[in-house]
């Protein structure tokens, strides 16, 4: 089970919070899930944070399609 929030700081900074639980599912696996999972965030988490930061030049621009 995922969780995401994303919470307004200031008018330009978010903080994402990721909750991964459920865990007690997987029984005697949910520690090798868990750590097999810590990489794969890792990944998806840098990938938030460069996505954003490609995008956000471009917010600023009139030509964006994107909206404000």
């Amino acid at each position: 089970d995922v969780e995401l929030t994303f919470v307004a700081l200031d008018e330009d900074r978010t903080r994402l919070e990721v909750v991964h639980s459920g865990w007690e599912r997987l029984g005697r696996e949910a520690q090798d899930w868990r750590n097999a999972n810590s990489a794969g965030w890792g990944a998806t988490l840098r990938g938030y944070r460069t996505a954003v930061i490609e995008i956000q030049p471009r917010r600023d621009s009139p030509d964006d399609p994107l909206p404000s």
